[in-house]
């Protein structure tokens, strides 16, 4: 997640600026909150260095805006979908009202639009990384591909997206896609999954929802911050003085992810 900091300038003009939390210095020094995404965010900026990228202005700006505030956004958003989805399949799956012959739909169809919208947030998220590996010319993202829990997401994904709206049923445990066709090249869903009725049906916890992609992207952050000198400094904000000035302090990338390494 991000800062907003405000100060105003020698003379007396007030800004704010959208800045990384390492760019706080009770947030760097923190090993209870840091992490390699959160340091990616800031020091990304450090591999524009290399002069054999040969990135044209825009594309050092494409880096900047997406290594910050467009993955961090969808981070964000990926956390708080997880959370609603989660909540809204215990509440499903817990319901008092499963002897009733009649009942709303409308909370199943709540549930599926939270789902939805987390599987294009990943979709999002799969897109940016690709994107900011082809900038940096590297291709940490596509190891993603090897992990079963994105294929069977990204299968999803696609169901919801480009053929049809799955019914949902439950069970003890689980929430269980009902749908009537398998998505165009499908990287999990089979043919074995068809049910007596001809519908291929897949079932799905959500308790550990989100964990999978947030714990792949603090890997494939990681790879980026091994390439990176330990002696690059970030200028952290430590506070303000009385005439709303920031206070900074420089603090290098070592003794970061020292702190980092006491967790």
């Amino acid at each position: 997640m991000s800062k907003q900091v405000r100060g105003v300038t020698s003379q007396g003009k007030e800004w704010w600026v959208l800045c990384p939390n390492i760019s706080v210095y009770s947030f760097a020094v923190n090993p209870k909150k840091i992490n390699y995404l959160e340091i990616f965010y800031y020091f990304c900026q450090s591999l524009l260095k290399d002069d054999t990228l040969n990135l044209t202005s825009q594309e050092k700006r494409d880096v900047s805006l997406k290594s910050l505030i467009e993955l961090d956004n969808k981070v964000v958003a990926i956390k708080y979908l997880a959370a609603e989805c989660q909540k809204k399949a215990h509440i499903l799956i817990n319901r008092k009202d499963k002897k009733k012959k009649i009942y709303d739909s409308k909370p199943y169809q709540i549930f599926l639009v939270l789902c939805e919208s987390y599987l294009d947030t990943l979709h999002s998220i799969y897109n940016l990384i690709t994107n900011l590996d082809k900038l940096l010319k590297k291709d940490f993202s596509k190891k993603i591909n090897n992990e079963e829990w994105f294929n069977i997401d990204i299968d999803l994904r696609n169901v919801f997206h480009h053929s049809q709206s799955p019914l949902v049923s439950t069970n003890q445990n689980d929430i269980s896609f009902i749908f009537e066709k398998l998505p165009r090249d499908p990287r999990f869903l089979n043919e074995s999954m068809r049910n007596q009725n001809g519908r291929f049906e897949f079932s799905l916890s959500c308790e550990n929802l989100g964990s999978d992609i947030l714990t792949f992207l603090q890997k494939w952050a990681k790879s980026y911050i091994d390439l990176i000198n330990d002696n690059e400094v970030a200028e952290v904000v430590t506070g303000h003085y009385k005439d709303g000035r920031t206070k900074t302090k420089k603090i290098t990338l070592g003794q970061i992810k020292l702190n980092l390494n006491q967790i």
